[in-house]
């Protein structure tokens, strides 16, 4: 196999699932992946399960190839003509190093199916504590701990976006940090009043838009012309539209689909609204940063590297929420505040800084 001898991680296989949707872990893949092929000269490819078309939503490198796994795992026979497959498509592509970005339960079982000199990384998109206790419920959920406990330590490492909490049995040897990279750099932009606030993120129950909608209801008693654009794919969790209906914000609120170039939307608001109950890094946030939007959203645990009161209002129930959106929007003082502290966050996730931390990674697994 090329790990034998190699002294330079060249060919990288991504094992991943649905890569073709619009979701957040596709569009930081797009970019970190995109990079490496066309900036760094690594030899990509990325082995994607459960998609349910053959075309990306984002765009990805000609360089990179792909490989879409024709196997759904739904029962033991199609987990092990799964396993099958992976085994096959690792002799095929024969890579120096495997990235598993695939957070299911079937992705913690292949480092036992990847040959030993070559090295496998885990990364990890979830919160630590999603990841292990609330990402299935019943038996799927009992099953996934004592994976995660058997199979997860034997990574050569595993990928962290921020500061977390993995179970003690995980070395801390094994574990390292690496945050999301930007998808653009940020820019200087003049002050907006644009009467618009923006919200990213699938149409889940998790992303909280209930009490997003309750809380703009508030808001628009007050200034009636502004308007909440929301960009997300639908997922049949929430019904969006009829919140929307019941709260009578037809004029006041638009679903998007998503859209690849989310910059564009990011620079015609004033504000990005987040009210997610939980999230391990939210890319929303240094990517609107990055366009010099402030963030007005609710406590998120263990997410200080990513906000303060620099470039942030932070609410700790409804109430507060509504009263800093108020405060955001009738004093421009604190708009230009927390505008330039958003910009400032922002440059510390520049890809081309984020992207080093993993070439220092595959360097350094490749000398093994």
């Amino acid at each position: 196999m090329a790990g034998n001898n190699a002294t330079f991680m060249k060919t990288i296989l991504y094992i991943t699932t649905e890569i073709t949707n619009s979701g957040g872990v596709s569009r930081t893949l797009s970019n970190k992946i995109n990079y490496l092929a066309e900036v760094m000269g690594y030899d990509i490819h990325i082995l994607s399960t459960n998609d349910n078309t053959l075309h990306p939503f984002f765009d990805f490198s000609s360089k990179v190839t792909f490989h879409y796994c024709p196997v759904r795992v739904n029962s033991i026979y199609s987990f092990f003509k799964f396993k099958k497959y992976i085994k096959s498509s690792v002799i095929k592509i024969n890579p120096n190093g495997v990235v598993v970005a695939d957070n299911g339960i079937k992705g913690l079982f292949i480092k036992n199916w990847i040959p030993e000199d070559i090295p496998c990384i885990y990364e990890l998109h979830a919160d630590a504590d999603y990841f292990i206790n609330h990402g299935y419920k019943g038996i799927k959920k009992h099953t996934n701990r004592f994976l995660i406990n058997r199979k997860l330590p034997l990574f050569d490492k595993i990928i962290l976006l921020k500061e977390d909490y993995l179970p003690e049995f995980i070395p801390k040897e094994k574990q390292m940090i690496i945050p999301n990279p930007l998808s653009f750099q940020p820019k200087e932009h003049s002050k907006r009043n644009n009467n618009r606030a923006i919200a990213v993120g699938r149409i889940v129950s998790l992303k909280g838009y209930e009490r997003m909608l309750k809380v703009w209801k508030e808001v628009v008693q007050i200034y009636n012309d502004y308007i909440l654009d929301i960009y997300g794919a639908a997922t049949g969790e929430v019904d969006l539209e009829k919140l929307i209906k019941s709260y009578g914000l037809e004029k006041n609120v638009f679903v998007h689909n998503p859209v690849k170039n989310i910059k564009e939307k990011y620079l015609k608001a004033d504000f990005l609204l987040h009210t997610s109950y939980s999230e391990a890094f939210p890319m929303v946030f240094i990517e609107s940063m990055s366009c010099g939007l402030p963030i007005v959203c609710f406590h998120l645990k263990h997410q200080n590297q990513l906000i303060h009161n620099q470039n942030a209002l932070i609410a700790s129930d409804e109430k507060e929420l509504t009263d800093f959106i108020v405060l955001f929007i009738e004093n421009t003082d604190l708009q230009q505040k927390l505008t330039e502290g958003a910009i400032t966050k922002a440059k510390e996730y520049r890809i081309d800084k984020i992207m080093q931390q993993w070439k220092m990674l595959f360097d350094k697994l490749s000398e093994k």
